[in-house]
């Protein structure tokens, strides 16, 4: 699925409600979406727009992609769509500037003497720069140890979800991001396969 940096796929839906984003969904061939709510609809929507990314960046990291999901959801959307900083930065990722290349200012946990200000994130102009600068970020020396748990060695005996919980938490002890709601991003994790269960038949 080749995605339109110019025209982010929320763009199509962000004014729907949603009954109309779920008229719009059956009507692509989506599955299984009664009962949901509108953030759930549009979270499917982006989840299959965004699977080739999503695979990419896993074999670029080594990380699930269910984890990579649950990072995009968090650092790159709200309430289903896209967020203003990935519109206008592409950041998937929620990556502070690196010193090098473009940024931009956003709010969102910096402070100086006490009050809050805004931080300088990393700025790309491209698919494949977005791809290559978050792989960066995920690939740092101090998230290798985050990852052993993908290997049956490290998680004999782990269920599913304690290898995402354990993969997670990883992450924030090694100051991927400052919230603690490490477990947040754990959940979201395995509301992937729930959004996957919801994409179209594909048929060959």
């Amino acid at each position: 699925m080749v995605i339109d940096m110019k025209n982010l796929p929320g763009t199509q839906i962000k004014s729907m409600g949603k009954d109309e984003l779920q008229q719009f969904l059956e009507e692509q061939g989506f599955r299984r979406l009664k009962n949901k709510s509108l953030v759930d609809l549009r979270r499917v929507w982006l989840g299959f727009m965004y699977e080739d990314f999503f695979y990419t960046m896993h074999k670029k990291t080594n990380l699930p992609i269910s984890v990579i999901y649950a990072f995009f959801i968090i650092e790159a959307t709200n309430a289903g769509i896209e967020s203003k900083l990935m519109a206008k930065a592409l950041n998937p990722g929620g990556i502070k500037y690196r010193g090098t290349g473009k940024k931009i200012n956003a709010m969102d946990d910096c402070y100086k003497n006490g009050k809050k200000i805004p931080c300088a994130f990393q700025a790309f102009s491209s698919y494949n720069a977005m791809v290559q600068g978050w792989a960066d970020v995920l690939n740092l020396p101090r998230y290798k140890n985050c990852k052993r748990y993908v290997f049956s060695k490290y998680n004999r005996g782990m269920s599913a979800k304690q290898i995402v919980d354990a993969t997670c938490k990883c992450f924030y002890k090694s100051g991927y991001h400052t919230s603690n709601l490490w477990k947040v991003r754990s959940n979201l994790s395995t509301e992937y396969w729930t959004v996957k269960a919801s994409f179209p038949s594909m048929e060959y």
